[in-house]
């Protein structure tokens, strides 16, 4: 059988299920206990959340490891409160758009971002949401079905001009084209484990030092508090290795990708009355 729906999961790397056998049998102490047990699984976490800031060029004390890519944008969209403004592009991830829409419902005035034919936002579709001016703005990376990639730096850029917050849903990107916190200055990113070779159950929310995160989960000290319960020990370390294999493999990842891409879209144009869209 062939398998082409790697954006919706990748298979585990055999590299990244090597690095999580030991957690989960030798290695099982909870890394909230202060004796030698829990003591390895601290250091293997912060070992992973290490390797996951190196690809995604981000200090590691403001990475918060969720249960995936879903969780982050909730967590992301849980930092508005009563009469805040919120304003999303129609091509958002269901994780994105539901979350919003229930937040309409508390209150939170929720507006939609249109994109033109090719799945981009236009300077003249930014220009009104500055006018709107909302407290936080989402505009995904890396669109999961039609691969369209926005130009999230210069967005933000002007986003940030108007004091406006950005939050971009980058799970579809890691992993397939360099992604930079830094470079592209955004508020928060949510990004995902099991879209790059890593296990299924464990992302993260990378956010700015200084920024209010609203824990959805309470009851524990884990994350820094901004996220309660015992940490999934063998899925962030597989998640840290997938990082770092990421990181080293991105050139060839890249190539191997766009070579197969092109293959594609010659044989697709072949077909009367197509569109391709992301395309070059």
């Amino acid at each position: 059988m062939s398998y082409f729906d790697y954006n919706a999961t990748t298979p585990l790397d055999e590299r990244v299920l090597e690095a999580m056998l030991p957690f989960l049998s030798t290695f099982y102490g909870n890394p909230s206990s202060l004796y030698r047990q829990g003591r390895l699984a601290r250091s293997a976490i912060d070992n992973a959340r290490e390797q996951v800031a190196t690809l995604v060029d981000a200090p590691a004390s403001q990475i918060i490891f969720t249960s995936g890519g879903t969780e982050a944008n909730n967590l992301a969209l849980a930092t508005l409160t009563t009469q805040h403004r919120v304003a999303i592009s129609t091509t958002e991830h269901p994780s994105i758009t539901e979350s919003a829409i229930s937040l309409q419902k508390q209150n939170i005035k929720l507006s939609y971002i249109n994109v033109d034919s090719h799945g981009l936002i236009t300077n003249a579709t930014l220009n009104q949401v500055i006018r709107d001016q909302p407290d936080l703005v989402s505009i995904m990376l890396a669109n999961n079905e039609t691969g369209v990639i926005q130009d999230l730096a210069t967005i933000t850029q002007q986003l940030r001009a108007n004091g406006i917050k950005i939050h971009t849903d980058a799970v579809q990107a890691l992993g397939k084209i360099p992604v930079s916190f830094k470079q592209l200055a955004v508020h928060f990113m949510s990004i995902s484990s099991h879209k790059l070779y890593g296990p299924k159950g464990c992302g993260a929310l990378i956010y700015e030092k200084g920024l209010k995160i609203n824990p959805m989960i309470i009851g524990g000290g884990q994350e820094r508090k901004h996220r309660a319960g015992t940490e999934n020990v063998a899925a962030i370390i597989g998640f840290g290795k997938a990082a770092e294999l990421a990181k080293a493999e991105l050139i060839d990842r890249s190539a191997q990708l766009l070579s197969l891409r092109r293959q594609l879209e010659i044989e697709l144009k072949t077909i009367p009355n197509l569109t391709l869209f992301a395309g070059d």
